[in-house]
């Protein structure tokens, strides 16, 4: 056992999750911060192999040769040093081109889902759904409580409702404290109190209900 197996292991789980699917508002970053780590440990290696004692530099290289599974057998310690410093270059830099498409797609990835959110938020709502949105409601909080030092999983007593000024949708909650309502995708997810909010209802002879992400409920009265 070398004096660097405890940093070959790092190694390998860096290589192994170097570009993981993250959530997309962290897909950059993650991608990013572990691809940058990894390129920098091989550029460690390549100096020890390059001009450390011949010690460090025989440790080095053996460790290299077992993290890539180089087959060393046969060669003299200058060949095996120029393997163990090829091997490295090629490995960054193929490491650095994976970590450029991978930020490239992320990018992407949070362009379309912005421009989704955009399309969708300007939506107009239907006449169908806006009579199906409004009325009155019964509140039923989430784990959090709500306005006015309402208790988590409660039911407030004021009625919360949805409401038209004509044009657009607005909400006014058990507090009387109104927002207006955007309308995204099929109608499906509304924005209101700056966050969404998923709008369900199992049967037209069933009521609406709308719970945000907060699990506070509304529930639309007869």
């Amino acid at each position: 056992m070398t004096a660097y197996s405890g940093q070959d292991q790092n190694l390998r789980c860096m290589h192994v999750a170097s570009y993981p699917i993250c959530g997309k508002r962290a897909q950059f970053d993650c991608v990013h911060s572990r691809g940058t780590a990894y390129r920098a440990k091989l550029q460690q290696r390549a100096q020890i192999i390059s001009s450390a004692p011949e010690k460090d530099k025989i440790d080095a290289i053996a460790a290299t040769a077992e993290l890539f599974r180089l087959e060393l057998s046969g060669l003299t310690n200058i060949q095996k040093q120029k393997l163990a410093l090829a091997t490295i270059e090629a490995r960054s830099k193929r490491d650095a081109l994976i970590a450029r498409v991978a930020l490239i797609v992320a990018v992407i990835l949070g362009i379309v889902a912005v421009v989704s959110i955009v399309l969708g938020s300007s939506k107009t709502p239907s006449p169908d759904l806006k009579s199906k949105l409004i009325g009155s409601y019964q509140v039923k909080l989430g784990k959090n409580g709500g306005c006015n030092g309402g208790k988590p999983y409660t039911f407030p007593r004021e009625l919360a409702k949805i409401y038209t000024d004509g044009s657009n949708l607005i909400a006014q909650n058990e507090c009387g404290q109104s927002s207006p309502i955007q309308v995204s995708g099929w109608g499906d997810t509304i924005y209101f109190y700056g966050e969404s909010a998923r709008v369900t209802q199992a049967a037209p002879n069933l009521p609406v209900t709308i719970t945000d992400d907060a699990q506070n409920v509304w529930e639309k009265l007869p």
